[in-house]
């Protein structure tokens, strides 16, 4: 099973279930919430390039990263760093664990970026190969540059920066993605799907659609 399949089998069962247990109003407010959490949420675009070719050396700083654990992550993080300059990143660096039995093969990161006014930008997934031994620690070195840039190609000053994990993928395939209480920065492809019936259509469309699975 895909990430995005168990990602959107996932948020149906949490829907669904809101509406069996808590009625039509209780959906209604799941619904409301999540529209709200998309509209207060910036995106972003981050473009990546070899650490070689960045393209700013003034004001270059080091910053400590932090990151956003989720409860059931199989991968823990008890410390990183970056260096910034302006609206690029170079060379994040984590220090992991597997906290699980099972050997891990690659994860992707996600990054959520602060600037300078205070704002919040999240930056897509990046998938990154970590052959990872149970119970093992490593140093996680993305030897790349990332440029953050809003959608309309206005640089973001890097005040801060945060890493969050949207997946895993274990040395035999199978994959883990947070469960719902690990409050992800950017809602699922399906919750965006869900959500944007219900805005469009209305109430009843959305439970007919979840009634479907």
């Amino acid at each position: 099973m895909t990430v995005w399949e168990m990602e959107a089998r996932r948020d149906r069962q949490f829907f669904k279930q809101v509406l069996e247990s808590r009625g039509r109003e209780a959906l209604k407010a799941e619904m409301l919430a999540s529209l709200d959490h998309q509209s207060d949420r910036s995106t972003m675009d981050a473009r990546v390039a070899q650490s070689g070719r960045a393209t700013t050396t003034r004001n270059e700083r080091q910053i400590q990263v932090a990151f956003l654990e989720a409860p059931s992550s199989p991968i823990s993080a008890y410390d990183g760093m970056v260096r910034i300059a302006d609206n690029e990143a170079r060379s994040p660096r984590l220090f992991i664990r597997n906290t699980t039995s099972r050997p891990v093969r690659a994860l992707e990161m996600g990054w959520v970026v602060k600037d300078e006014k205070g704002r919040e930008f999240v930056a897509g997934s990046i998938p990154v190969d970590v052959p990872l031994a149970a119970k093992q620690k490593t140093t996680l070195v993305q030897d790349v540059t990332f440029k953050f840039t809003q959608p309309g190609g206005e640089p973001i000053g890097i005040a801060d920066m945060k890493g969050f994990l949207s997946s895993v993928e274990f040395a035999d395939g199978s994959m883990w993605v947070p469960d719902r209480s690990a409050k992800l920065p950017t809602p699922s492809p399906e919750e965006q799907r869900l959500s944007a019936l219900y805005r469009k259509k209305g109430l009843e469309a959305l439970v007919d659609e979840l009634k479907r699975f």
